[in-house]
């Protein structure tokens, strides 16, 4: 059965740019993910509940495509530029404090 692994990287913060667009020029790292954390999906977990329990919809709606590639094919991108086909490094589009994410394609039986 081809899963999706979803694992937070990093939670970034850009403290100028934090100080210059930010109301008050404060804003903590994200709160909802923590470096380390996993999510796995199944084609039914996605197709019967869609985004993770306590999964940011912001964050889903920047990189469900490819968990949908990833669930459909096994793969995420084909590029001469990634070493292996079933990862992709993605981000939410938080231009002040992204998270990013490592996502996996695997099969297990």
């Amino acid at each position: 059965m081809k899963k999706c692994r979803i694992t937070v990287l990093k939670r970034c913060e850009f403290p100028d740019l934090i100080k210059e667009y930010a109301k008050d020029g404060v804003m903590p790292a994200c709160y909802i993910f923590k470096e380390g954390q996993e999510f796995i999906l199944d084609w039914d977990s996605y197709s019967m509940q869609g985004i993770p329990e306590g999964f940011c919809t912001i964050a889903w709606n920047a990189i469900s495509e490819m968990i949908f590639s990833a669930l459909a094919t096994g793969k995420l991108i084909e590029a001469d530029w990634v070493k292996d086909s079933r990862e992709q490094i993605l981000c939410c589009p938080d231009g002040l404090r992204p998270v990013i994410f490592k996502v996996e394609a695997f099969e297990e039986d």
